[in-house]
């Protein structure tokens, strides 16, 4: 009886020291973050990035930081994380989620809401016709069905749609929300009527018989066409297709004999490695080379661009310029190319020395 007692104690121990541990934990989190915003600069800021820990971890965090035009990074806010998560540009601030809030960050102050859904892995966010739009990889469903949240917010009011498939790929253009679903038998590339009148159209099917394939960044769009990097096996293509008629169009513009170098070939970043002009849609690889396509998809140029040898590299455009995001061991810079001229025009090391201990999953310019 003695060693029952002794054993229910040592338990309840446990569980005490445990959840306390938890509470002193979140207490100090939100200490820290309630001392970190009193001095938010949004407005003046030069870049943000968006840090989180994997799905995976028994407790999360994520981390919201601004670079400031003196080159200086600060944590501006922490969160509980979200993998793949994403930083929104809005009119007066930025909007971020984690696992289960929205936080519409200004000058002045945070705003915390409460979403309908967990979740873990983000997709994408954006704008479209005065839509605010969040997707998301939600995952199995309690019938085995995997789902994907799509919420649009539009004039204070939000609507909540379930996408009852996995989503590998998806743009934004003209109202509307294009994604591309994946399952073992097929490809089928779908068209969203947002708001109200929300439908879910699909444009097209394609067999999913190709050994290796792979999106390799989100859409772009030109017109009618729709653009796309992918990798089938270890040839590199740029799909075109026209959302008008139909037409697809898969041109090859790299390939390799072996899969190290074939890795090489993949996009810098997870994201924003594609970008499109009015001339031009360019492609830039795990390599450092810009890819520079006319709007036919056809390859014009190809040439090294972008050093590679950093630990995590993270990209953004603008109307003239690529920038860069290159955190090493220690060190981390800005880097500001010029993509029609091929070279780079400004390298900043960042005063900092503690982004890190999170994967860092969006870098944005505040354009």
């Amino acid at each position: 009886m003695r060693n029952k007692k002794g054993f229910w104690f040592i338990l309840a121990l446990v569980i005490v020291i445990f959840v306390a541990g938890i509470v002193v934990f979140k207490l100090l989190a939100t200490q820290e973050n309630a001392k970190q915003i009193q001095n938010l600069d949004i407005t003046n800021s030069k870049a943000f990035l968006y840090s989180s820990t994997t799905a995976e971890k028994f407790i999360t965090t994520g981390s919201f930081y601004t670079i400031s035009k003196q080159n200086k990074v600060d944590r501006a806010l922490g969160t509980k994380g979200l993998e793949l998560g994403r930083i929104l540009l809005a009119d007066t601030g930025v909007v971020i989620n984690d696992e289960k809030y929205r936080y519409s960050v200004t000058d002045k102050a945070i705003k915390k809401t409460k979403r309908q859904t967990s979740e873990f892995t983000g997709d994408l966010v954006g704008h479209t016709n005065g839509y605010q739009v969040e997707l998301y990889n939600s995952g199995y469903d309690g019938d085995g069905v995997y789902t994907s949240n799509l919420y649009m917010s539009k004039d204070g009011k939000e609507l909540l749609k379930t996408l009852p498939y996995f989503i590998i790929g998806s743009g934004l253009h003209d109202g509307k929300l294009y994604v591309m679903e994946q399952d073992e038998s097929k490809l089928a590339l779908h068209e969203i009527t947002l708001g109200a009148n929300f439908a879910d159209a699909t444009l097209l099917t394609l067999p999913n018989n190709v050994e290796g394939f792979s999106l390799l960044d989100n859409f772009k769009f030109g017109g009618n066409n729709l653009y796309m990097p992918t990798r089938q096996d270890n040839t590199y293509t740029i799909m075109k297709i026209n959302l008008a008629t139909k037409k697809i169009e898969d041109i090859p513009f790299d390939s390799a004999k072996e899969n190290d170098e074939a890795e090489l070939l993949m996009a810098a970043s997870y994201r924003d490695s594609t970008h499109l002009t009015k001339d031009a849609y360019m492609y830039l690889s795990r390599r450092g080379v810009l890819y520079t396509f006319d709007i036919n998809a056809v390859l014009q140029n190809k040439k090294e661009l972008v050093p590679m040898k950093a630990s995590t590299i993270l990209t953004d455009w603008d109307q003239d310029n690529l920038y860069v995001y290159r955190q090493d061991e220690d060190d981390s810079y800005l880097e500001t190319y010029d993509f029609e001229a091929h070279k780079q025009i400004e390298k900043v090391k960042l005063k900092t020395s503690y982004v890190s201990g999170e994967y860092i999953y969006d870098f944005k310019m505040n354009k």
